[in-house]
């Protein structure tokens, strides 16, 4: 049986989709129009381009679920999720800490842990139990962590 949902925040990076978009654009152009005078082949224009197209796929879309057993990021097709379950939760370190633009967008290796984010700012960062992190970027974060604490009584 599924948990029903506490929390659920979606954050879309068009942006980077955009990004990158262009760019496989641009690729595409100089290979048709054999720029340079060492121009891309296909193979090279072909392995960039699915590169760039799975990540913009991958890293646009990030996912926040809380239900009554499990906090869960997750982006795109949910290749790459993060999650603790509550029952593992140090309720003591749950805090809301600020994501420098330094740390970067995606899913990023920081001094306090692995970052799941689609944009600087603010984030939830806890500890397990057994001293796993969790640290995910949200534009709710004051939300989601008073939704946490209130499971401590659960």
């Amino acid at each position: 049986m599924k948990d029903n949902v506490i929390f659920e925040e979606v954050q879309h990076s068009w942006w980077i989709r955009l990004l990158f978009w262009v760019i496989i654009i641009a690729l595409g152009c100089s290979y048709y129009f054999q720029w340079g005078e060492n121009p891309i082949s296909l193979a090279v224009f072909l392995g960039i381009g699915a590169l760039l197209l799975v990540t913009s796929f991958v890293f646009s879309t990030l996912r926040i679920q809380l239900t009554a057993t499990e906090l869960k990021a997750s982006f795109g097709i949910k290749w790459l999720t993060q999650k603790v379950n509550v029952s593992e939760i140090d309720f003591s370190t749950v805090k809301v800490e600020n994501a420098p633009i330094l740390y970067g967008i995606g899913l990023r290796l920081t001094p306090k842990g692995t970052l799941y984010n689609t944009k600087p700012g603010k984030a939830i960062w806890l500890k397990s139990i057994n001293g796993k992190t969790f640290f995910v970027g949200t534009e709710k974060a004051e939300e989601l962590k008073t939704l946490i604490l209130s499971l401590k009584q659960l």
